[in-house]
């Protein structure tokens, strides 16, 4: 036989966990009407570490790709979850406690991933990919060079003027 004062102590303790998993997930906050601008925010977070600190771009590519697999895995596990506990009506049983952790876990890996991918593409538009990038055959303190060469035809963009308005033929 269960104590009544347990189920009671239970109760409350999934409806504090509730409330926290409420301020996580962004319920109340009051920039859910711009989701836009709080992933630019993370975004521009993973561009200042991109600035920060030199990772090299497979591993960066790397921790992508393994959170995007992760954050997929727990994005279906939070769906499944929620739709069993919200067919069955279960309010107090551990698949409702699990479902709130993989939405929070959910969210924690977008955010990640997020950043990851402002501190990637940092890094993809700023090392040095190509063995014929100029930076590295001019030296550091520069150089002074005449570029001679022949255009092999002119840009040609017809055009069509009619009654003083003009209309590209492309």
């Amino acid at each position: 036989m269960v104590n009544i004062y347990t189920q009671f102590e239970h109760l409350r303790n999934l409806r504090k966990f509730r409330q926290l998993a409420n301020f996580i997930l962004i319920d109340r906050f009051p920039l859910v009407n711009q989701p836009a601008l709080v992933l630019a925010v993370f975004y521009a977070v993973g561009v200042f570490l991109g600035n920060l600190f030199v990772v090299p771009i497979f591993t960066l590519f790397s921790a992508l790709f393994i959170f995007g697999f992760m954050g997929l895995g727990v994005h279906g596990l939070a769906i499944r979850l929620s739709t069993a506990v919200g067919k069955q009506n279960y309010h107090a049983s551990s698949l409702d406690c699990v479902g709130g952790l993989c939405e929070i876990a959910r969210v924690v890996f977008l955010v990640v991933i997020v950043i990851l991918m402002g501190w990637f593409n940092y890094t993809r538009h700023t090392s040095i990919i190509s063995p014929y990038d100029l930076r590295r055959t001019i030296p550091e303190k520069g150089a002074i060079a005449v570029v001679r060469g022949e255009n092999r035809h002119t840009a040609h963009n017809p055009a069509l003027w009619n009654e003083g308005t003009c209309a590209i033929i492309s």
